[in-house]
């Protein structure tokens, strides 16, 4: 039990409520301006409900003229175990559902980062605990006029969907059953090789979302622990 709360301690990556000069954001639809938006996820796991988009953005600290690359972890946090409608890597049960897309500019995000035709993205999946799975996320801009980062203004840097109705289809378990995800970092890097990428670790609106509801460890996402920013480096010695 003390290793449970312990590891929703570790997910529960917490900050002010209100936006900082520079973080990243989590939602489950556009880039948020405030905590509110795009939270929370409910799925009646019909197998009816088409594809969900997963929205991650960022604001830099420093301005980055000529952007280039952008790496995130997203941690993902299980009540009892790892569940197949969560398993995207190849051979799991419901390997193809999750699926990298061009961030592109919206309201609240402006500036598109990335051009469709000439960038891409990767991801890889591991597990480092029983009940935790993290998505490594890299995005390529392959243009040949790279766009420039402007301090404080917010970018959109991944953009996915998720497809649980594969989960039904397939007969993976666990469709229905809450979880917890954190954006825990983002790395921008500029092209020059003399510049330095910025590794954001802070939140600026909100850097996690729950899926129906999230009460891992029966804490909630967060949980009620005190505000803290922590990268998963930072936490995940508290579990093992």
């Amino acid at each position: 039990m003390k290793k449970l709360l312990l590891m929703t301690a570790a997910l529960a990556v917490l900050g002010a409520t209100t936006a900082s000069a520079h973080g990243v954001n989590l939602s489950w639809t556009k880039c948020p301006t405030v905590a509110t938006t795009g939270t929370n996820l409910n799925n009646d796991c019909s197998g009816s409900n088409g594809l969900k988009t997963l929205t991650g953005s960022f604001k830099a600290d420093q301005a980055i003229p000529d952007f280039a690359a952008i790496d995130a972890a997203i941690d993902i946090g299980f009540v009892s175990g790892i569940n197949g409608a969560w398993t995207f890597d190849t051979g799991g049960c419901n390997a193809s559902a999750f699926a990298l897309t061009t961030p592109v500019a919206v309201t609240t995000c402006p500036t598109a980062l990335f051009q469709s035709a000439t960038s891409f993205g990767a991801f890889v999946v591991s597990y480092p605990h029983a009940n935790a799975e993290r998505l490594q996320i890299s995005y390529v801009n392959g243009s040949g006029v790279p766009t420039p980062v402007v301090a404080g203004q917010q970018y959109s840097g991944v953009a996915a969907t998720i497809d649980f109705d594969g989960a039904v289809n397939n007969g993976c378990n666990g469709c229905s059953e809450p979880v917890c995800l954190v954006l825990n970092n983002m790395t921008v890097s500029g092209f020059a090789t003399t510049e330095v990428p910025e590794s954001i670790d802070n939140q600026d609106v909100r850097n996690y979302v729950t899926y129906n509801l999230g009460t891992v460890g029966g804490a909630g996402c967060p949980g009620a622990t005190p505000s803290r920013n922590e990268t998963w480096g930072k936490v995940k010695t508290l579990y093992r």
